[in-house]
Parts: structure tokens; sequence; C-alpha cells
């Protein structure tokens, strides 16, 4: 039940006047999202029983879509999106040629993934041009996601769910009829755009490619599983499934002229090799449990391709350094493999156990994140056909800082520096190298190392980031968000807030809508930092200081010179009544903050919940502190209860802090 509500506390402040101005001209509103995608629904799903179903999901979709928008996930490069919005000119089906808002975007994503908008946006993580090698291959991925569009997929999946009962939340449950229901949908996608494929200038197979790059990653990922021998219950079907239906109607496919490309094979191979850095920066900064693996993982494969570049050699070193400084046990880890496993059998019975060979010891294209296809293009061949060059983790990283001297790579003196976590001569010294090259990107945080104690230096202030000030609606179970960026709706909300800042002149208090319009590159590094704390899996296991971890972190403590940065979320909520018709949904919509906060003798609660991510005040660099359904007075308008009772937890945490330091 609290599924959305909290879901909206964790997401950063969604405002519509941020979008980009290319992006702004073409979807308007959030009002303007909502009302498109209801109005291109079925005609079924507006019947009397679906009716109000379908305009909740299509407020949550136009939520979920404005927010990607402002995410800072969306990469503005015009030559990339073009291009790949050229490919989709070529392939779009005449079923949906009409549809003006079809469009791709690019996401700063490194994985291979993509995803249909129910209004027609597809993102295309900039991690696939790392598996694709031709546009056939791209259009077949783009025709799967055309085919989830036109049979309105999500819309099927959260309907069927909302019926049956599942939990839906926003956009996801865990639970099997949805899993089934997915599968099911896959396969329905993957036979419309095989009849859609043989419409196109491109080579079908292009598809089956498709398929096969998904097999390979499955089987990756079943290598680093120890007690999995296959993926169940995923909402897709397994690849072998899709290939042997292809391959079964391979006969029936009817295609005259077809290309790989038809573009141009030109732009693809430069694109490709320009994205390069772009996804291995998102491996790097957009952290997840296997993130910093992937970043070896890739960039490895992208240096034994192109060995003399420099910057793969540094996205090896910085991801092998910040993963060991997260926890120093992986040193001593064989480098790539110590996270796979060898499969053998043991009375007859298949068993998995850790794979005792180093990656240099026999090449293996299962072991890197290569596409077979690619395998002509290494350059790199000595390291299995010498001497193994290294072995673990520490070996890696002392033959990749050897091998950056002679590339004149400045930025990983700098990490081969912050390395060195105890000892401060030998980091002082490399500091003092890196401070030399007049190409180094991060000399205040190098001074201020020198300096002495990076902490010190700081003044005892917090910087204060309100990401989320939801007002929202509970309408028997449905959880209605205002639009908060409705220019009365900020104003209120900066009333309330104006009300706290008042009360703490340490304090600085912002709304982080504010960062991302007059700080866009702070409010990346800012997102990045509140996602990366927000892990399960570094939640306290060690005393790591956030500028040691990643210099760009260094530089906003700096910048903004504080000690402590906060990011505060806050949810409204009033409680009402069920209904059933979709013009109550929209009659709640049409309530405005004010509106909302300034009855009486209505059921309203807060939720409050704030993350503190700080240099050396706690032992740990995390502080969470969550206060959820905290009434309010039932006689008193909310709005006069709201900035006292947002001072109120505030002076709590800050109290819970200071036991700690105590």
């Amino acid at each position: 039940m609290r599924i959305i509500v909290l879901l909206f506390l964790l997401l950063p402040f969604i405002s519509n006047s941020q979008v980009n101005t290319a992006v702004a001209q073409q979807y308007k509103d959030l009002s303007y999202l909502r009302e498109y995608i209801y109005t291109h629904a079925p005609t079924y799903a507006k019947s009397k029983k679906y009716d109000r179903l379908t305009y909740k999901f299509s407020d949550i979709a136009a939520n979920r879509i404005v927010y990607e928008f402002n995410s800072g996930d969306i990469i503005k490069w015009d030559a990339l999106e073009n291009y790949l919005n050229k490919i989709l000119k070529q392939v779009i089906p005449s079923e949906l040629a009409n549809d003006t808002l079809i469009h791709i975007y690019i996401k700063h994503d490194g994985n291979f993934d993509a995803e249909m908008q129910p209004s027609g946006q597809l993102f295309l993580n900039v991690g696939v041009l790392a598996e694709i090698t031709d546009e056939a291959t791209l259009a077949g991925l783009i025709l799967h996601e055309l085919a989830h569009y036109y049979k309105h997929h999500t819309l099927h999946k959260f309907l069927h769910n909302e019926v049956v009962g599942t939990d839906w939340g926003v956009f996801g449950s865990v639970k099997k009829p949805r899993d089934y229901f997915s599968q099911q949908q896959e396969l329905e996608a993957d036979s419309l755009a095989s009849v859609w494929m043989e419409q196109t200038p491109y080579f079908h197979s292009g598809l089956l490619n498709y398929y096969r790059i998904l097999q390979r990653l499955e089987q990756r990922k079943l290598l680093t599983l120890e007690d999995y021998w296959e993926l169940k219950n995923s909402h897709i079907p397994p690849s072998k499934t899709r290939i042997a239906k292809y391959e079964a109607n391979s006969n029936k496919i009817k295609q005259n002229d077809a290309n790989l490309f038809v573009v141009s094979k030109t732009d693809f191979m430069g694109l490709k090799k320009q994205a390069k850095p772009l996804i291995l920066d998102a491996l790097l900064t957009n952290i997840n449990k296997t993130n910093y693996d992937d970043c070896i993982e890739r960039a490895f494969v992208f240096h034994i391709v192109e060995p003399e570049n420099p910057l793969f050699t540094y996205y090896i070193m910085e991801a092998i350094r910040r993963k060991a400084y997260l926890d120093d046990i992986y040193w001593q880890q064989d480098f790539i493999t110590y996270r796979y496993f060898d499969t053998l059998r043991v009375d007859n019975v298949r068993r998995k156990r850790p794979m005792g060979r180093h990656l240099l010891e026999f090449f293996d294209v299962n072991l890197l994140a290569l596409n077979p296809t690619e395998g002509k293009d290494i350059k790199a061949h000595f390291y299995w056909n010498d001497a193994p060059r290294f072995t673990t983790y520490d070996e890696a990283y002392a033959y990749f800082f050897r091998l950056s001297q002679t590339q004149n790579c400045t930025e990983c003196i700098l990490s081969y520096a912050l390395s060195y976590t105890t000892d401060i001569e030998k980091r002082d010294g490399y500091l003092n190298e890196y401070l030399l090259s007049p190409e180094a990107k991060y000399t205040l945080f190098a001074e201020t190392l020198l300096a002495g104690n990076f902490s010190k230096n700081l003044l005892n202030k917090k910087l204060t980031l309100v990401t989320d000030f939801n007002a929202v609606i509970k309408e028997g179970n449905d959880f209605i968000r205002l639009d908060n960026a409705a220019a009365d709706n900020l104003r209120n909300i900066n009333y309330v807030l104006d009300s706290v800042r008042m009360n703490y002149p340490y304090r600085t208090i912002r709304m982080f809508s504010d960062i991302q319009a007059m700080y866009y590159l702070d409010f990346k590094k800012f997102t990045q930092l509140k996602k990366l704390f927000l892990l399960p899996h570094y939640v306290g296991n060690k005393n790591f200081s956030p500028h040691l971890l990643d210099p760009s972190f260094a530089e906003l403590f700096l910048k903004y010179n504080v000690k402590e940065i906060e990011f505060i979320g806050i949810n409204f909520l009033e409680y009402r009544k069920a209904e059933k018709t979709k013009e109550a949904y929209k009659y709640a919509l049409k309530t405005s903050f004010y509106e909302l906060a300034n009855t009486t003798n209505t059921s309203q609660t807060l939720d409050f919940y704030l993350i503190s991510i700080n240099e050396n005040i706690l032992k740990t660099p995390k502080f969470i502190y969550s206060n959820r359904d905290i009434s309010l007075n039932f006689k008193r308008n909310g709005f006069t209860q709201l900035a006292p009772r947002i001072k109120l937890e505030i002076d709590r945490k800050d109290g819970m802090m200071y036991q700690q330091t105590n």
C-alpha cells in the first residue's frame, strides 16, 4: 500500500519547468503527457470497468517519464540522437507512422537495455552500443520495443495486476502472475517485430542477433551465480526459447533486398567509438551491486582492442581503486575471474565451484564482455601469448599504472595517489606529481589533501537539499500526486521552507530543482552521491570518506564549503474515501497545494526522510533518519503545522547524530 508514496520519496524532485528546451517543446507539461497516454489507450481500457484504472496508469506513467527527463540521465548528444532516429525512420511500421511522439533518447546507463514508454519515448541505454555491431541488430531491438508500445503491453500488465490484486506499486511487482504475463508479452512483441522486420531494408537476422546478444549476457550472468543453472522467474523468457522460435519460423521469412547498414556504416562505427568513454563513465558513476565489476570488465575489453588508449587504462585503474577502497579484500582477488564459477560433475551431478584460474591463463571469450564478432579486432593478444603480466587486482592495478605512465595519463596519477590510504607520504608524493600537470582536473581537491585533514578545512555547516516535497491525496488505495511544479504550488512550498530556514543559520536549505536549474553538473553529482548512499550494501560496512571514493564528491564539499550534505524527502498526505470514477481522480489532481494544506477536519499525515552524508563527523559517512505516518492535528489546517513539524524532525535527526558523536 505504501509503495507509491515511498517511491515518490526516493525520486529526485520532479519539475516540469526543468525539462531541457527540446523536450519541453514536445511534451508541454505533465498534464499533456497524462492526457496523451489516456487518449491513445485502446477503447476497451476506457470502459466503465477500467476507465479510472487507465487514467491512474496514465498519471503514473506521465510522472515516470517526466522524472526520467529530469533525472540527469538523459544525454543530449545530438549526433547520436539524430543518427538513431534516422534508423527509427527506416523501420517504423505503417501502423505507427503518424505517431508524432515516437522518438529515441539516449540514457546515461552502461548496461544493455532499452525501455519504451507509454507515450512513445524510447529510452535507449548508451551501453547498447558496446554490444551491437550493426544497424540491422539495432533495428531489431527498436522494432521489439515498438511492438510493446503498439500492443499497449505496459497498460495491459498494469490492468492485469490491478484486477488480480497484485501489489503493483508504480512500475513493478515481484509476484509470479506478472512474470508469466510479461513473458507472454515478450514473445508477442518478438512475433510482431519479426513481421515488421520483413518490411524494412535491413537483414531480418538482425532480430536473431539481438536475441543472441541477450543469450550471451544471460550466460555471463549465470557464470557469476553459484546455485543457478538458468535464470528463473524473470519477466522475460529465456533467450534460447526466443532463438528457437525464431529459427523454427525462419523458412517463412520473405525479404528481398537487405542490408546490415542503411543509414551509414561510417557514422555507426564512429559513434560507437565515441560512445565508449560515456559507457565507462556510466558504469563507474551509476553505482549498483556489480557496476565496479562491470566497469572493470568493459574497460578491459575496450583496452585489448585499443591498448594505446589512456582513457581505458584510467577506467580500469579507477574502478579497481574504488572497489578495493570500499573493501580492501579485493586487492588480493583474481582479476575479473574472482566472481565466476566453473561447472564440474561430481557423482554424475552438476556442481559449480569458484573458478580456479586467472584471466590470463588462457583466452576465454565467455569471461569477457566482448561480442564474438569483434574478436578479430583484438590487438593485445600478448596478454595471453606471453607470461602473465598480472593475476590479482593488486598486480593489475600496479601494471596499469606503469602503463599509464607511458601514456601520459594525468588522472591515473591521482588515482594511484588515492590508492595509498595509510602511507600519506607516498600519497602526497604522487599528489605533488599530479599537480605539476596542466591537465589535472581536481587541483583544488589535491591541494586540500596536501594541506592536511580534508574535513578540517571545511566549515562546520550543512547543505540541505529538499529533493522531494510531495503533496499527495490518498483516495482509497490510490495515491494521487499533485503537480508540485506548478507555479502556485512551488510558491507555497517555498513559503513553508522559508519558515524552516530562519531557524538554522548554520544550515543552507535549498530546493533540489533550483540546483538543477542553476548548476546542472552539480545536480548530477549530488544525484550520484545520493544514489550511492541509498544502496543497502554500502550501509556503514566501512569507515570510508566520500571525498576519497570519488574526487568529484570532494569538489561538492569544497565548492559549498560544508562538512555535511543532507537530502530531505517530504510527503504531505491527505486521506479521502475511495472513489470509483475517472472524474473523481481528475478532480483530485486539480487540487492545489494551498487548498490541500489549508483545510481542517481532514485526516492528514507527514512522511519525513533524511539521508546525511558527512565528512568525518560520524564513524560512518552515512546517517539515515525517517519518520512516517506523522499525524497532524485534525482541527488545525496543515499549512500552519508543516514548518514546525519539519523543524522538529530536523532537530530530532540532529540530536541523534550528536549523541553518536559523543
